[in-house]
């Protein structure tokens, strides 16, 4: 299709895609998501419910009760991204839990 003529052979079009990096998801295998959650260490400790706005503005969301650890990584089915032929077939999306742990105790 490229720089085609009447007397001329066609020539190929070369497209060279780069992927700007998210500032809340990673990819990965083109269909998974992977993020972080930043958790206090009360939501840590007690339980929490929070949502993320996901790449199409939906919100998912995330909910625990109890304990969670440090480094917890939860897996949330069909929130990844859509298959390219099958655009009702999503990846998945997981989320690790991060506990931020304070540098000191008040009586608060």
């Amino acid at each position: 299709m490229g720089d085609e003529h009447y007397d001329k052979a066609a020539s190929d079009i070369i497209f060279e895609i780069r992927e700007l990096p998210h500032n809340i998801f990673k990819r990965q295998d083109n269909l998974n998501l992977f993020t972080d959650v930043k958790l206090n260490l009360e939501e840590a400790l007690l339980g929490f419910e929070k949502q993320i706005i996901h790449l199409d503005g939906h919100e998912v969301f995330l909910k625990k009760r109890g304990v969670t650890k440090p480094g917890l990584r939860q897996k949330i089915k069909n929130e990844g991204m859509p298959e390219h032929e099958y655009s009702s077939h999503f990846g998945d999306l997981f989320v690790t839990y991060k506990v931020e742990i304070p540098k000191s105790f008040t009586e608060e």
